[in-house]
């Protein structure tokens, strides 16, 4: 009896040994759930039934009840100079290009789904204050995308809310924070690598850290000057924000190599 009592308590032993001293993973996982953390990020408002970049009113509700709260647009003027968001004009027709507000927003954009306009942007925002906006203009040059976010500020001000905090704008040239640091006032601004290449050095001098919270590099398209760079922007204050991500496989390779927060089109490309 006693040797039976003592092969039980040997085999609880290594049981517990075995599944409560393994070390935890080391995958690294996103929670999309505490906006402090900044960690995921709806690309283009979140893809669906394999579309993305759909900018689009549906897809918002989906992912706010998955959790979460920042979400990426792609803003252009209307021809009346109106927010309007579409990438390139994807799900669209062609020839759309110079389409006015009223056009736009009477579309239904392929696959059935509701454009994504300004009235509906002021009307989400306060509807839903916890939801940060990412605002990527989608215009012809950097000084026009500067118009766009002159715009969403003036927006703010029409409507008599403060989007200071709940607007991250970014910026994709010197001569475009130029343009918007003295005539809007959004707390934070991201200088994406996107339409210029900058050194480094030139990038910590013109975009300081407490305008600029982040970087935003594309992971698709990431040079090894860049990426071998992303220790020395985080030391200087930024956080990094990785685009093109295209899978769960992408998502940990970003993170892997350092980066804060992620935009992603769907849920499944987040790790499980």
């Amino acid at each position: 009896m006693k040797k039976f009592t003592f092969l039980v308590l040997l085999l609880l032993v290594f049981l517990f040994c075995f599944f409560g001293c393994t070390p935890p993973s080391s995958e690294p996982k996103l929670n999309i759930t505490k906006k402090e953390d900044l960690t995921a990020i709806m690309h283009a408002g979140g893809g669906w039934d394999n579309k993305v970049l759909l900018n689009c009113q549906e897809t918002f509700y989906t992912y706010y009840e998955l959790g979460f709260r920042y979400f990426e647009y792609d803003f252009k003027l209307s021809s009346d100079g109106k927010i309007i968001s579409t990438h390139s004009w994807e799900h669209l027709s062609s020839g759309y290009d110079g389409i006015s507000y009223e056009e736009f927003s009477s579309l239904t954009l392929d696959g059935g789904y509701t454009p994504v306009n300004e009235e509906w942007l002021i009307n989400m925002l306060k509807t839903y204050p916890d939801v940060t906006v990412i605002a990527d203009a989608k215009m012809e040059t950097t000084l026009l995308d500067a118009e766009v976010i002159k715009r969403v500020y003036k927006l703010g001000e029409e409507n008599s809310i403060d989007l200071s905090n709940r607007i991250i704008p970014e910026v994709f040239s010197i001569e475009m924070w130029q343009a918007i640091k003295d005539t809007t006032n959004f707390n934070n601004h991201l200088f994406s690598r996107y339409k210029e290449y900058y050194d480094i050095q030139t990038v910590i001098d013109n975009f300081p850290t407490d305008k600029f919270i982040g970087i935003a590099l594309d992971y698709s398209y990431l040079d090894g000057y860049y990426k071998d760079s992303i220790p020395l922007l985080q030391q200087t204050g930024y956080r990094i924000f990785m685009f093109g991500i295209h899978s769960e496989k992408d998502t940990l390779g970003a993170l892997d190599i350092g980066a804060d927060t992620v935009y992603v089109d769907f849920n499944s490309q987040l790790p499980k």
